[in-house]
């Protein structure tokens, strides 16, 4: 059980998560870390982000809490957003569907911090496994929209 728990963790509310206590010792011996997820990462991300073992030189947010995820990641919307793919996968199901290409999830938004060392740490805000909230003209899902933002890094 001991080698299995230092690859698994359960993320808290509280400071000193599990997951917080398993990624920051490692978090200076990479150059780039992506964080996706809902609240329970942004919390993990926030807590990162205020041990972070690098000089923070600048930062950026997207524009809008719940509508700017497409902005912040330089992708185009769609020119329509597809209300019936949200009726086939998990989202959304509240503020995201009546407000297109905007998240159910509130009080997160994308952010990038970077450090004096050539590296950075990033967090995507992604409500739900599989969602229709941001869609591009060559992307259906949010998971997709976020993996061609990354590809395009």
């Amino acid at each position: 059980e001991q080698s299995h728990h230092q690859y698994y963790c359960d993320v808290g509310f509280k400071p000193n998560n599990e997951c917080f206590d398993i990624l920051s010792p490692h978090l200076k011996f990479k150059k780039a870390w992506h964080f996706m997820g809902d609240s329970q990462m942004g919390y993990t991300f926030k807590e990162i982000i205020s041990t972070y073992p690098y000089r923070k030189i600048s930062g950026r947010t997207a524009p809008d809490e719940r509508c700017g995820f497409l902005e912040y990641c330089y992708l185009e919307k769609r020119r329509e957003w597809d209300v019936q793919g949200a009726r086939l996968t998990q989202g959304p199901v509240l503020y995201g569907l009546s407000n297109h290409f905007c998240s159910d999830l509130s009080g997160f938004q994308n952010t990038m911090v970077e450090g004096d060392k050539n590296n950075f740490i990033e967090y995507l805000a992604i409500e739900f496994a599989s969602d229709v909230e941001q869609q591009t003209p060559t992307t259906n899902t949010t998971q997709q929209s976020a993996s061609l933002y990354l590809r395009n890094q």
